[in-house]
């Protein structure tokens, strides 16, 4: 009996230590739990702080932002006033230019007729006058060139409709570029091209100038205007019979 009660002591002071050490590694846990509560708890405090400087820094760059976009509207409706403004400027100094240059032409052919029985009595070379005319002509054309590329070439501009389309108003009409009659934009526009053909066909130094005109006129695709490379480096076998089959 003895033997089973010193037992019994023996296992329950067993039972003791073991509950003892249960209970000390419960409290260990108990206690790194609360400290990562707290740390977690100091740490969404944190967040939330974060969160609402956040907010406010948002809203602020909102705000700003929001300024910002009035005043870039404020800037592209004054930059399209000034633009419309000098559209007008330049459009009246071509027309200065247009008037400037049909009376110097007008003042050239009336002196090359007055002196065309007198050339050799005067010194003066009717093939020197001949030359200045068309070199008049010529920078007239640059004109037009000017303000038509920047018509129908502009990065800023809307799409060409129907009605703008140079291709597209080229009709029955003989305007010339120095013609009072041809006030219309269509006008202009069939007598650049003309008359630029006329030159490209006619004055061999300047030649490069007026295909690059009529390009930027037509606005071609990429595509045509490949094709149109290829055509150039053949056009030195053109027949010419055969353009001037019907001629009388």
């Amino acid at each position: 009996v003895s033997k089973l009660i010193r037992e019994n002591e023996q296992k329950e002071a067993e039972i003791f230590a073991l509950k003892c050490q249960v209970d000390g590694e419960k409290k260990i846990e108990d206690n790194e739990k609360d400290e990562q509560i707290v740390q977690l708890t100091e740490k969404l405090g944190r967040n939330e702080k974060e969160r609402f400087v956040d907010r406010e820094a948002l809203c602020k760059a909102q705000e700003e932002l929001s300024d910002l976009n009035e005043k870039y509207l404020d800037l592209q409706h004054e930059m399209a006033e000034q633009k419309a403004r000098y559209d007008q400027y330049m459009l009246g100094m071509y027309k200065k230019g247009q008037e400037a240059a049909r009376f110097e032409r007008e003042q050239e052919l009336d002196y090359l007729l007055a002196n065309a029985k007198n050339a050799k009595k005067v010194g003066v070379s009717l093939t020197e006058l001949s030359r200045k005319l068309s070199r008049t002509e010529v920078e007239l054309a640059r004109w037009q060139a000017l303000r038509l590329s920047e018509t129908y070439n502009s990065p800023h501009s809307e799409p060409p409709t129907t009605d703008q389309v140079p291709v597209l108003k080229i009709r029955n009409n003989h305007h010339s570029l120095l013609d009072p009659t041809a006030a219309s934009e269509a006008d202009v526009t069939l007598a650049f091209v003309r008359d630029a053909f006329f030159h490209l066909l006619t004055d061999p130094v300047d030649r490069e100038q007026h295909v690059r005109a009529l390009l930027k006129i037509f606005a071609y695709p990429e595509t045509h205007l490949q094709r149109i490379k290829v055509g150039l480096e053949a056009f030195k076998n053109i027949k010419i019979k055969k353009v001037f089959v019907d001629a009388k």
